[in-house]
C-alpha cells in the first residue's frame, strides 16, 4: 500500500531504519514487510557503538545527491 500510493501521488517513498535496521532482520523492515524504499536511513547498529549514520537509495536519487568522483557526503 505504501509503495503504490507513493507511486500514485509521484512521492519518494523513505524508510527510517535507524531502529529496525538489522533488528527485525538482515533487510530491515523493508524486508520483514516486502516494501523497495527509494532512500533508507540507518544509524546506530551499523557503527557498531560509534555515532554513525548513513543514507543509500536507488541510483536514480542518489546521483541527485551525490557529487562527481568516489565519495558520496550527504
Amino acid at each position: 500500500m505504501l509503495r503504490e500510493e507513493s507511486l500514485r501521488v509521484g512521492a519518494l517513498l523513505i524508510f527510517d531504519e535507524v531502529m529496525t535496521g538489522y533488528r527485525v532482520g538482515l533487510k530491515g523492515a523493508q524486508g520483514l514487510y516486502g516494501i523497495d524504499p527509494d532512500l533508507t536511513c540507518y544509524g546506530k547498529v551499523i557503527g557498531g557503538g560509534f555515532p554513525v549514520a548513513a543514507v543509500g537509495g536507488k541510483a536514480r536519487i542518489m546521483d541527485h545527491l551525490a557529487p562527481l568522483g568516489q565519495v558520496y557526503q550527504v
